[in-house]
């Protein structure tokens, strides 16, 4: 059985999602849920919602496989398989799979593999890498026992957003209001 995945979509920016996912995380966790928050956003804004300068910059030098999400697919852009994610502990029961500015690159990686999985007979491969994220998603969750998966997204509608949204049981479409002076 998988955990149920929500994740926070809108293809345009500053609506609050993650600014939304930030205070949800941190209300599950005090209902007792365990959590697991997941930055898929490049920009890596929801990481540094919960981690120092100090402790994001320790995790992106690091040379460890799965020390973030993007570290954890990185190997399927060789001939490796996807490495076990590497969570933080926020609080117990609330965990950040940690985003990473690296993780642009995996889209070229991505957008290959969508006409591939449609045309090719051997599926394996494709199949591998546009599920990767949500098998480590999976992964963390299982290791931690949590009960939700949260997560953050950039606001486009490109190969990693499509991988994600593969993943997804949920979406939540928040919504920024205008301002209407001559309404």
């Amino acid at each position: 059985m998988s955990i149920p995945v929500l994740t926070f979509f809108n293809n345009k920016g500053g609506v609050g999602k993650t600014s939304l996912i930030y205070h949800l995380a941190w209300m599950f966790a005090s209902l007792n849920k365990r959590v697991i928050i997941a930055d898929l956003d490049p920009q890596a804004n929801l990481t540094a919602s919960f981690l120092d300068e100090d402790r994001i910059e320790s995790i992106w030098n690091s040379p460890q496989p799965g020390s973030t999400i993007y570290q954890s697919v990185k190997p399927l852009t060789g001939v490796g398989d996807i490495a076990p994610p590497i969570y933080q502990e926020v609080i117990p029961g609330l965990y950040l799979l940690p985003g990473d500015v690296a993780l642009s690159s995996f889209e070229d990686t991505l957008s290959t593999e969508w006409p591939q999985s449609m045309g090719d007979h051997n599926l394996y491969r494709p199949m591998r890498i546009l599920t990767a994220f949500w098998q480590a998603l999976q992964m963390a969750a299982r290791e931690t026992s949590a009960d939700i998966i949260l997560v953050d997204i950039a606001p486009n509608l490109g190969a990693i957003n499509r991988s994600v949204l593969l993943a997804t049981d949920f979406v939540a479409i928040p919504l920024g209001a205008d301002l209407c002076i001559l309404c």
